[in-house]
């Protein structure tokens, strides 16, 4: 009996954390922020456009981020009269151009809405060298896309990401609850290199990472801090890679497979726990492919 009161105060105070933040709604003029602030941001509204929805620049926030705005983005692909082209993001929680200060966030990030991007390096949620003292929560549903193409294995692109986590660091976890869906060569539902995160990487029951293109990844982890925490699937991890009809150049010398969950050089974790499902399709895939990871324990599966 007391542990539910203590659970459901729990429950009560964090909401009220984030019913008094500051909130903002969105525009499809979209919104940007160098600011401080205090109690917290929290993001409404709706915004269609050609860029960047939501851009934290150097903005400091004291509590929680919440966004509950729906964005749709269909960039460009063509240059512009000042031969510039975007490379959009949802949401970009980015260093200031002013003063190169990160984005910092005492609290959690929590994603509940609907974001679909479409353009050169599409992301739809962008994290470079943020700082972040709680969980970065997503519970909404995310699809990009990036139209661009190759066809020999050394000529790479930087692909669309569903969530890209670089040079940043996390005091809690990764969740994600929702799906989470990238198109186009070279492209990751989760790409996260360079960085530190304390807790877990967790693809909740009911969530769903998928990628389709050649050499295309629903979790990539490199170059990154995750040694107190782990992988953990418990929903649908699936990857659609080249079939071999679809691939142009000689088979011996393919080698741009899908891949479940990609640990690369650098990545150190304590284990991988899949409770869930991986799926790989296409030429040569994989569930799991280690690359020089290191591990505390190693690859525990209790699913498929």
């Amino acid at each position: 009996m007391h542990l539910r009161r203590t659970l459901l105060a729990i429950s009560i105070a964090a909401a009220a954390q984030y019913a008094v933040a500051e909130t903002v709604t969105l525009t499809d003029a979209g919104y940007a922020t160098q600011a401080q602030h205090d109690t917290g941001l929290t993001i409404g509204g709706s915004y269609t456009g050609g860029d960047d929805a939501i851009q934290l620049e150097g903005a400091t926030i004291t509590g929680s981020f919440v966004n509950n705005a729906h964005i749709i983005i269909d960039a460009a692909t063509t240059l512009d009269e000042n031969n510039s082209i975007p490379y959009p993001s949802g949401i970009d929680v980015d260093i200031s151009d002013v003063d190169l200060h990160s984005t910092t966030i005492s609290g959690d990030f929590a994603n509940n809405g609907n974001i679909t991007v479409s353009g050169f390096e599409a992301t739809g949620l962008l994290f470079d060298n943020a700082e972040i003292g709680g969980t970065l929560f997503n519970d909404g549903d995310i699809t990009v896309t990036d139209p661009q193409t190759r066809t020999g294995s050394d000529d790479d692109l930087y692909g669309a990401n569903g969530i890209e986590f670089a040079s940043s660091t996390l005091g809690g976890s990764i969740d994600n609850s929702g799906q989470i869906k990238a198109f186009g060569d070279d492209s990751s539902a989760m790409d996260i290199y360079l960085s530190k995160i304390t807790g877990d990487i967790v693809n909740a029951e009911g969530g769903l990472l998928y990628a389709k293109g050649r050499n295309v990844d629903g979790i990539s982890l490199e170059s990154t801090d995750l040694s107190n925490g782990s992988i953990i699937n418990d929903g649908t991890i699936l990857v659609d890679g080249l079939t071999e009809a679809e691939i142009e150049e000689d088979l011996s010398l393919y080698d741009d497979r899908a891949t479940g969950i990609d640990l690369d050089m650098g990545a150190k974790l304590d284990r991988v726990i899949n409770n869930g499902s991986i799926q790989a399709t296409g030429y040569g895939a994989n569930a799991i492919i280690v690359d020089g990871a290191t591990f505390g324990y190693g690859i525990v599966n209790n699913g498929t």
